[in-house]
């Protein structure tokens, strides 16, 4: 679930992704189908605190 990092293996510093809107869209889609989950569902497993897996949460921590 790690999103592409915008520098090369070679540099020490640390490194950001900086997504347009479109492919952060398409980021998290990819991320929800691979969970099986809409966000719809992501948000219903939050407001309980009962994540359904811990790339769930992470996930939620990322996006919600």
């Amino acid at each position: 679930m790690t999103p592409p990092l915008a520098a090369s293996a070679q540099q020490d510093d640390a490194c950001t992704w900086q997504p347009s809107r479109q492919e952060w869209d398409a980021f998290v889609q990819r991320q929800l189908d691979e969970l099986g989950l809409t966000y719809e569902e992501l948000a219903g497993q939050a407001a309980r605190r009962d994540f359904r897996s811990p790339e769930a949460l992470v996930l939620w921590t990322m996006i919600g």
